[in-house]
């Protein structure tokens, strides 16, 4: 389980995570579950029961999508909807989310 894909995607996952706490608005609020005993549905399932709204899924998968830009999929926990959003994207894409449900919040 920890190969190069493993090392590759943990990387991701952790430059995400410090581009996040970058972000005033995400600040304190971004975590990695680094539980990879547990399955990704498990952890899923326990980070909807957290109440966490959005869960980013990093996969050797969407790194190797199609037309070789590297995703990663972003699942809303509550709607039960998944999306791919651009690496380089998902900053930008996950402020305009928080921003969004801060608004509604108000």
């Amino acid at each position: 389980m920890k190969g190069y894909k493993f090392e590759e995607t943990l990387h991701i996952a952790e430059q995400v995570y410090d581009e996040l706490e970058r972000i005033p608005s995400t600040r304190g609020e971004v975590v990695i579950d680094n539980r990879f005993n547990q399955s990704i549905g498990q952890r899923i399932r326990d980070a909807k029961l957290m109440g966490f709204p959005l869960a980013l899924c990093v996969s050797k998968q969407a790194l190797a999508s199609e037309g070789g830009d590297e995703t990663v999929e972003i699942l809303d926990l509550y709607e039960g909807e998944s999306q791919r959003v651009a690496l380089q994207e998902i900053t930008s894409y996950l402020s305009a989310r928080v921003a969004t449900v801060q608004h509604h919040l108000v």
